[in-house]
């Protein structure tokens, strides 16, 4: 199967195929991976991103579920839960391997600031809600409304509300802490085959110990 692999990429003239899939396969997964791949051309499309955008990219086995760290250069520009039959390949750099260990320590309770440097990239409003989500320290929790008056836009709930859903950067921007005007958890995008948004939503909160919620 790997064989397989190499050949094709081989057959595809794109600067550093050969060498990004080499870096794959040196993830215990390796088999498992190649064998879920039931089109070449997925595996080249995945390759492909790496290549065209200057991409770089960790996964890391958490708690919640599989977790993709994704960086351009120096920067993280996405962290997001993947399903588990995804074909991701590796390529990592500092700046992933860096995010990694991070989250390790925050699931092991040893951290609860991230000490990273990101990317956002959205509306200038989107970022203004990212950036308060920032604020939100680890074992507490604000409502969507609380996050509307701060950034100075009171009767924009929904709209904040949206710009949550969009966030990139699970965890670190910690849109997990945000939760109803009545104290109950609402909706959260992440989700696993396994997991629900909500119960993703309360496993993390509950490491941080907070129990502001229904």
């Amino acid at each position: 199967m790997i064989d397989d692999a190499i050949k094709h990429c081989e057959s595809v003239e794109r600067v550093g195929i050969r060498a990004i899939l080499f870096t794959s396969l040196v993830n215990k997964d390796k088999e498992t991976n190649l064998k879920r791949v039931k089109n070449w051309k997925e595996l080249e499309k995945e390759i492909n991103k790496f290549i065209n955008n200057n991409i770089c990219n960790s996964i890391y086995c958490s708690p919640i579920g599989k977790i993709q760290i994704e960086a351009k250069e120096d920067k993280i520009v996405k962290i997001e839960l993947i399903k588990n039959n995804d074909i991701k390949l590796e390529n990592s750099n500092k700046a992933t391997l860096e995010c990694k260990r991070q989250l390790e320590e925050y699931f092991s309770g040893k951290r609860k600031k991230f000490d990273i440097k990101y990317v956002l990239q959205g509306t200038t409003f989107e970022k203004n809600v990212w950036e308060e989500l920032y604020k939100i320290q680890y074992g507490e929790t604000v409502t969507y409304k609380e996050i509307a008056v701060n950034i100075g836009n009171p009767e924009a709930v929904r709209a904040v509300a949206n710009a949550i859903g969009k966030n990139n950067l699970l965890i670190v921007i910690p849109c997990h802490r945000v939760i109803g005007s009545n104290g109950k958890l609402t909706g959260f995008s992440a989700y696993t085959e396994d997991k629900t948004g909500i119960e993703i939503k309360q496993e993390l909160l509950s490491l941080e110990g907070n129990k502001r919620w229904k």
